[in-house]
């Protein structure tokens, strides 16, 4: 049986993405290019299981093992970026609509439980391009998290590092449709281009 194994070489990607509705085209409202990166990005699945435990197993070995769904954390340094477009979705991963370093209230929904794409949702889908590898793959919804942006200012060009993490973000929906969120179907993500 012949072997699908083979070096697999990504080349140079390019990072795009897309925000909210309330984002002007070119600036995060649509397909906008964030930058390109320097070296390796690093993409980081989070899979998160439970033991079911019975007696007849002793306390130690699981009978079986829960799926609990997963996240994704995507590490990055882009040294060829748009400014402006790193300042939107760094006040959107704060789920600010200003980019100035305004914070919003406390305890601000970064969906604001809409629809992904919608006017006033701060989350952000990442598309990771390359032309030598061909196979795009896009993060859904995702935002910058802990310590997301290291931005060295110097005397020679900069690099940015950036650290995303994604979530199967669903809106939570009216309680007169049950009002819970089912994990079931959730994306987070797959391979193809953002809408």
């Amino acid at each position: 049986m012949p072997s699908n194994r083979n070096f697999l070489v990504n080349g140079e990607t390019m990072v795009y993405v897309r925000g909210g509705g309330h984002l002007a085209e070119g600036l995060g409202g649509d397909r906008t290019e964030l930058g390109l990166s320097f070296d390796e990005i690093k993409v980081v699945p989070k899979y998160i299981h439970r033991d079911v435990h019975v007696d007849d197993f002793g306390p130690e070995i699981p009978a079986e093992v829960l799926s609990m769904i997963a996240e994704v954390n995507v590490r990055m340094t882009l040294s060829h970026f748009d400014n402006l477009m790193l300042r939107i979705v760094q006040a959107g991963s704060l789920g600010s609509f200003n980019n100035d370093g305004t914070m919003p209230p406390a305890g601000t929904p970064l969906g604001q439980n809409k629809e992904l794409f919608a006017s006033g949702c701060n989350y952000f889908s990442m598309e990771l391009a390359s032309p030598q590898f061909n196979d795009p793959i896009t993060f859904r919804t995702g935002y910058l998290a802990v310590q997301p942006v290291m931005l060295p200012l110097g005397t020679s060009y900069s690099k940015v590092d950036l650290n995303w993490r994604f979530i199967p973000y669903k809106p939570i929906p009216s309680i007169g449709a049950g009002g819970e969120i089912k994990s079931s179907g959730a994306i987070l993500w797959y391979r193809g281009v953002i809408p």
